[in-house]
């Protein structure tokens, strides 16, 4: 330091440290001369500005040779006592762009009089450029959030939204201002809100990206949306939300017309002229045994049998000509040769420009084999119903009865006699189990006439004259026409049980005098079967484990033992099951109704039949909970000091940035030891108390979002009790003082029966607290507990204060920086010159290229020729400051050609236009899928508007999706009127039957029916549809008109039974005749 003049107090003090300060330092005088220089300002003087000061010289010539415009008003206030600073910029082409940063600090006496200035400057050139260089950054950043569509939001590890970004309010199911601070569970629906957590979770823990897909109705309208999650900072993530609605119901529509082709039972054949096979469906496949490409390399004749070759071309030019088609049944062969009597529906269409023949075949072997086995099975059963041990008796609604042998014998009586005796009549006298009399009317056979159900297991006492009671159990069916709503009688079966009650009664009267011994006994003594599961419990089970014996029984004992002892109960049993040992005693811990535990001594045999196969266990329980609570007690206070010193020598050897998890574990792991259900931690900042720390037990709802900034004021006696006594126990909330029910009712807010808070002091002054609840059931805590806890307090305050807080990087920069890289759209960025500045990764995949590569290069090298003047009047727009979305094709690295939508936002600094940013999507997948799904639509449009059948589908709700056929418009129905509608609406007049049936296929049941609809008969198969998850989406529906199939079966069954009648009035007249004849005969012969 240069010195020529004498200094006063003040600068002689300031001297010390004057000369080794790394700033550029002048001291100037209360008479503007200079009086001492420090070396770094001559250096800095003489480097930038070429001058060299003089001590005793006026400051005034050095603040015009530099030049400081304000140098003298400044001054003034220092020489005030105002501390001043002031950045000045100098682009004389000698010195290029160079920052200067000047302090004007006063030097005061003692007495605070200012005796001089002190003029600081330093150079803070590469500072500002860096400050210039992050205004452009989050410039740019902003412009690249806002040309995205996509919805972007920022959750914590809890679910709680932190910031948003969201261009089309619709999408939103709240008002913008509701959201941030807001948990997802007040907004999104319980099943997205579990997922979205697993996800934040899944992410968090593995730092890789995650998504899934999710669908919200928003305004009467489903739409679907792919979520991705990325972490953007420690215990947050950023989710990007895409409305995916377009893209799912294309899909929807393809995959639901996909369906109806593949889950039709009936073989599709499209033939050409020649026979040969144009195309064919999976029910076509798996019926012949041939792939779809093999059956498209066959001609039609291929796959009829060789009897049948000759018929093939006239059946086919009819089936051109005839407008309504033709219906035959014909041979089929399979790929291995075996033969098949099939159903052919053939039309002649027109598909794709050319003439074909569309052929619905139906394979109709189990109607044939149906056909001949109905013609044996009344004999069958017959046969059946008389070989059966149990009565069976058939009630016809005329009266008339029939039954088996078994019947006749179990009623004694004789076929004529029971004919002539109804054996529901109230004359047979029928008792209840408990002797009182059975009212006729409620005889089963009579209920199941009447009431069209049946009855199960009906006891019922017969009582003769001079004869024991007969027991019977009855079961009856309804037995209904063939319309199956027309009731035409009752089957009833008949079991004489009378030995079996008598045997129950025996029993009953042995168990009595055994369970007057046992119920006696305090111990629990027990019987299981092989199984493990109870046989028999005493009342002493009720007394210790507050289970009912009712329930108890049939259920594994090991439900009842303690989980953690099950696996320790089963080895202590094995060497009694191997009869290594002829009894076991040991020690468990066995559950109690309340959710509690008791300690149980179990002694137990094996119990043996007579070939010594084991046939289960018996033994006794006897409480012994006193006796380990006393040996539980000293184990808990060792095992929770051990606790609390691991957690102390944790916080010794963490980083500061692990202080965070660290206490989170620990107020975990304190909280499972001891058994609370939250375990928290405030920390105190002027007058407020603040919940920074949480842990709360499965299920329990966390409150440390509403527990900010919470003033001391507010809770006078809560923190009275914890300055008086050191710490606040309430073990109930009922020892609160009346004058303190505001504090009371704030703890019942948040569900709490007991509390423990110890204060955290740090070098004497609060720093906070550390707490424990409960919300399940109340606790008490002792004083043992209590200094250990503090303790744990202790340790907390320490690692709070070693906790170093940094500066993030700006949060806006990290935000877009993160979505550039992890988005799955394109992204690049252009130059004025319109050539890429940047490339995120995605797009350089899309092109081929790695980022570096495309960098500098033209985007119209890698456009389509035919797209390269939409993409430069697009560039054009963004010169005059437009956005503009458009689609055009982009030429990879290997010449492939594939579609993108791009969006361009123009980029503006100080209203200059300095390039453009893109967002590209390819959209190929989806341009091939609007394809295919308009050529499958029409495929199948031909297919079922030539079909003589209906063919429609159902979703969940009922409602009809699909419907088409010739059937339906001949039944009066119009399709495209029935779509859209529920099955029950006023246009879609559906059967009742038929309603039924589609709800069995709901339930995931293939269904196969005939209905009446209309005066006609209509042969349905039902299939469920299942979507994703194997859930049942929706049900397709075949329906085939086959009223002249039933109408042949019906005249066969009235043939039958005239045949039948005709039988009997035969044996009738012979029997009659006979009588007759032999009267006058007698006569004479006598």
């Amino acid at each position: 330091m240069l010195l020529t003049l004498e200094l006063s107090d003040a600068e002689t003090t300031f001297a010390a440290f004057f000369d080794s300060s790394p700033n550029s330092s002048i001291l100037v005088g209360q008479d503007y001369r200079i009086t001492a220089i420090n070396q770094q300002a001559l250096k800095m003087l003489r480097l930038y500005w070429r001058y060299d000061p003089k001590v005793e010289e006026s400051i005034l010539s050095l603040a015009k040779t530099l030049p400081l415009p304000n140098f003298e008003e400044n001054f003034k206030k220092a020489l005030g006592g105002k501390l001043f600073t002031e950045e000045q910029s100098y682009k004389e082409s000698h010195l290029r762009e160079s920052w200067f940063e000047f302090t004007y600090l006063p030097i005061k006496e003692r007495s605070g009089e200012v005796k001089a200035v002190c003029l600081s400057f330093i150079n803070i050139t590469e500072r500002k450029k860096t400050e210039n260089l992050l205004l452009s950054s989050i410039s740019t950043n902003k412009a690249l959030i806002g040309a995205m569509p996509d919805m972007f939001f920022r959750l914590n590890r809890d679910g709680v939204f932190t910031n948003y970004k969201v261009d089309n309010e619709d999408k939103l199911l709240i008002s913008r201002d509701k959201i941030i601070g807001r948990n997802i569970s007040e907004i999104l629906p319980p099943d997205i809100v579990r997922k979205t957590l697993e996800q934040i979770e899944k992410t968090l823990q593995s730092g890789k990206v995650e998504s899934f897909e999710y669908q919200l109705e928003i305004n009467g309208s489903l739409n679907f949306f792919e979520a991705r999650f990325v972490v953007s900072a420690k215990d947050e993530v950023m989710v990007i939300a895409r409305d995916i609605s377009e893209r799912k119901r294309a899909e929807n529509v393809l995959k639901r017309y996909q369906l109806l082709a593949e889950n039709t039972l009936d073989i599709i054949l499209f033939i050409r002229p020649s026979g040969d096979l144009l195309e064919a469906n999976q029910a076509a496949a798996l019926a012949y045994g041939y792939t779809i490409e093999e059956l498209q390399s066959l001609n039609i004749r291929d796959l009829r049998a060789k009897k049948t070759l000759s018929q093939v071309a006239t059946q086919m030019k009819e089936a051109v000509t005839n407008t309504r088609g033709i219906l035959f049944e014909t041979l089929h062969r399979r790929k291995d040769g075996t033969l098949f009597p099939v159903e052919v529906s053939s039309h002649g269409i027109e598909l794709e420009g050319e003439q074909v023949l569309l052929s619905v075949i139906r394979d109709i072997t189990e109607r044939k084999r149906a056909e001949e086995v109905l013609l044996e099975s009344e004999e069958r059963y017959r046969s059946v119903v008389n070989a059966l041990s149990e009565g069976v008796i058939l009630h016809n609604r005329d009266g008339t009865i029939h039954s088996n042998p078994s019947a006749r014998q179990i009623l004694e009586l004789s076929e004529d006699a029971l004919t002539s005796h109804d054996p529901t009549d109230s004359h047979w006298g029928f008792i209840h189990e408990d002797g009182t009399s059975f009212p006729a009317e409620t005889h089963p056979a009579k209920v199941t006439l009447s009431t069209g159900k049946p009855c199960s297991g009906v006891i019922m006492g017969l009582q003769r004259p001079n004869s024991n009671t007969q027991w019977l159990s009855i079961n009856t069916e309804p037995l209904f026409q063939p319309d199956k709503v027309t009731l035409r009688g009752v089957v009833s079966s008949i079991v004489d049980i009378t030995r079996q009650k008598e045997v129950e009664e025996a029993l009953r009267e042995s168990e009595g005098r055994y369970r007057s011994v046992v119920n006696s006994i305090k111990e629990v003594i027990f019987q299981t079967d092989a199984a493990g599961r109870w046989t028999f419990l005493n009342p002493a089970w009720i007394e210790i484990t507050g289970f009912s014996v009712k329930e108890s029984l049939g259920e594994n004992f090991l439900n009842y033992v303690h989980p953690d002892d099950r696996e320790r109960n089963l080895e202590l049993f094995q060497p009694l099951i191997e009869r290594k040992k002829d009894y076991c005693r040991h020690q468990v811990r066995y559950l109690t109704k309340e959710g509690e535990f008791r300690w149980i001594e179990v002694y137990a045999r094996l119990t043996l039949d007579e070939n010594e196969v084991i046939l289960g266990t018996s033994g006794s329980l006897r409480d012994i909970t006193k006796q380990h609570l006393a040996e539980d007690k000293l184990q808990h206070r060792l095992k929770f000091e051990e606790l609390i010193a691991t957690i102390s020598t944790h916080f010794v050897n963490i980083n500061v940035g692990e202080i965070d998890q660290e206490i989170n574990q620990a107020l975990a792991a304190i909280g499972h030891f001891s058994g609370v259900d939250r375990v928290f931690l405030f920390l105190d900042s002027d007058g407020l108390m603040n919940n920074k720390y949480e842990w709360c037990e499965e299920g329990i709802t966390p409150q440390m979002q509403l527990l900010q900034n919470l003033s001391f004021a507010s809770f006078p006696w809560l923190t009275g009790q914890v300055e008086q006594f050191g710490n606040l126990h309430l073990p109930s909330l009922d020892l609160i003082p009346e004058e303190a029910h505001f504090e009371r009712e704030f703890l019942e807010r948040q569900s709490i029966q007991s509390i423990l808070v110890v204060p955290m002091v740090y070098e004497k002054r609060p720093l906070g607290s550390l707490g424990f609840d409960t919300v399940k059931a109340q606790k008490s805590w002792t004083t043992e507990d209590i200094a250990l806890l503090k303790m744990a307090g202790e340790t907390f305050t320490n690692a709070i204060k070693r906790k170093i807080t940094e500066q993030a990087l700006t949060e806006e920069r990290d935000f877009a920086q993160l979505v550039v890289n992890t988005m799955g759209q394109g992204l690049a960025m252009t130059n004025i010159e319109g050539r890429f500045q940047f490339v995120n990764p995605t797009y350089a995949r899309m092109l081929g290229y790695s980022p570096e590569e495309l960098v500098g290069r033209s985007p119209t090298e890698f456009i389509h020729p035919e797209d390269v003047a939409k993409r430069n009047e697009a560039f054009r727009g963004s010169l005059s400051g437009k956005n503009n979305t458009y689609e055009n094709r982009l030429i990879d690295r290997n010449g492939r050609i594939f579609y993108v939508t791009v969006t361009a936002v123009p980029i503006y600094r100080e209203n200059q236009f300095k390039g453009a940013i893109a967002v590209i999507t390819d959209i190929t997948d989806r341009k091939r899928a609007e394809e295919a799904l308009r050529q499958s639509e029409h495929r199948l449009q031909m297919v079922v508007s030539n079909v003589p059948m209906m063919l429609f589908a159902v979703d969940q709700s009922r409602v009809i999706t699909f419907a088409e056929g010739q059937s339906l418009k001949e039944l009066g129905m119009e399709p495209t009127r029935m779509v859209g509608h529920s099955l029950e609406a006023p246009c879609n007049p559906t059967d009742k039957y038929l309603a039924e049936k589609i709800q069995q296929a709901m339930e995931d049941e293939r269904v196969n029916a005939i209905l009446p609809i209309k005066g006609g008969a209509y042969e349905f198969w039902f299939s469920p549809v299942k979507e994703a998850e194997d859930q049942v989406s929706g049900v397709i529906g075949v329906g085939l008109d086959v009223s002249e199939r039933v109408q042949a079966a019906e005249d066969i069954r009235q043939a039958l039974e005239k045949e039948k009648e005709l039988s009997i009035i035969k044996s009738r007249f012979i029997s009659m005749a006979s009588h007759d004849f032999r009267t006058p005969l007698t006569a004479i012969l006598s």
